[in-house]
């Protein structure tokens, strides 16, 4: 996979969880809890490393939830809308972590 179809993946990413309630938004995966920062727009791409294997494509997603929702179910839209982003495009998906970096 090219570095260019992993940019293409990432954007469709970010735009297939940007409405998903209760994300506050992407952190960088290096980022402490002492320091974290909501990326902006034009950085998105720092919060979500895909790594291409055999059986697909494994994705890791570095979020900030919102503190009035459940975690849980946040994971599991963002999960939801991946999925959907990745069966529209026909793309495989060995396995998807969402990273709960902190909650805002």
């Amino acid at each position: 996979m090219t570095e260019e179809q992993i940019n293409e993946l990432r954007e469709g990413i970010v735009n297939s969880i940007s409405t998903v309630p209760g994300l506050v938004g992407l952190v960088n995966k290096e980022s402490q809890a002492q320091t974290l920062r909501v990326l902006t727009e034009t950085n998105y791409g720092k919060g979500i490393d895909i790594i291409p294997t055999s059986k697909g494509v494994e994705i890791k997603i570095f979020i900030i939830a919102s503190l009035n929702v459940r975690t849980e179910i946040v994971a599991r839209e963002l999960s939801s809308a991946v999925e959907s982003y990745f069966k529209a495009n026909n793309h495989k998906i060995s396995k998807i972590n969402i990273y709960i970096k902190g909650v805002k």
